[in-house]
């Protein structure tokens, strides 16, 4: 069984600490910096794989707009704009904003969600975080989403996904070390039947892209990697793991290399 580690802290990192003279608390700084990589383990060829980051959960599940849910409750409907906004901000420096805009199928607003007659639904996120730890490690987060659901009534044979995410987080320790993950999601066209047994996607794409930078300011290490899943109404779709062929299992997450034929 072969185990391989893409994040961990490598003794080399340590002994450059040592040689280059940084402080006992710089060289910890440094070691924690370069930890934050993405750590993925292989088993026998296959990766696990965060299916939550990759987006594969909002691909399989319409978010709660009814009536009596929490987002409905909390954002007022704005007449001009056709659609319930919200916005937030607390002492911590937290700001979000949601909207979310709900379409017949002729595409007039509507005031609730209907089973019957609400064809769209769309759903848009901003999170801008700043905050400092007990160390006073200093972090920031920025998210921002748009995903629209179209043909979520009942009288449709099947719903489909089209939008982004995007996040980016930066730690900081200090003036000299930080850490920083840029992730991209897409999702084209992802097809998920109304009615049928299998809940997972029929057709569609999704495209997702992480782009680390970490260690010292003056000095960043980088790591990126890029995943494309083509759902194809199957558990194990075939995917694209920075180019190479797999089939990733949406129960599992767990991703099997495809052997040439």
């Amino acid at each position: 069984m072969k185990r391989v580690h893409l994040g961990r802290i490598a003794g080399s990192v340590a002994a450059a600490a040592v040689v280059l003279g940084l402080a006992n608390l710089d060289a910890v700084s440094l070691m924690a910096a370069e930890a934050t990589q993405t750590d993925m383990t292989l088993h026998d060829g296959q990766v696990q794989i965060d299916l939550e980051h990759i987006g594969a959960f909002a691909a399989m599940r319409v978010p709660d707009v009814s009536a009596g849910s929490r987002i409905t409750q909390l954002c007022a409907f704005d007449v001009s704009r056709g659609q319930r906004s919200c916005r937030a901000h607390s002492a911590d420096t937290r700001l979000t904003g949601t909207s979310i805009a709900l379409r017949s199928r002729d595409g007039a607003a509507q005031l609730h969600f209907d089973s019957t007659t609400t064809d769209t639904v769309t759903v848009r996120n901003a999170v801008l975080n700043q905050w400092a730890d007990k160390a006073n490690h200093q972090f920031d987060i920025n998210l921002r989403s748009t995903l629209q659901f179209s043909g979520v009534s009942h009288a449709s044979n099947a719903r489909v996904l089209n939008g982004a995410d995007t996040s980016f987080r930066t730690k900081r320790w200090g003036n000299r070390f930080a850490t920083r993950v840029e992730r991209t999601t897409t999702y084209s066209n992802v097809t998920i039947p109304n009615h049928a047994e299998s809940a997972y996607p029929s057709a569609g794409v999704i495209y997702s892209s992480s782009h680390h930078t970490f260690g010292a300011i003056d000095a960043p290490r980088e790591s990126y990697y890029s995943l494309i899943v083509y759902f194809d109404g199957t558990r194990t779709p075939l995917t694209l793991l920075d180019g190479k062929q797999f089939t990733l299992d949406l129960e599992t997450g767990i991703a099997t290399p495809v052997k040439a034929s």
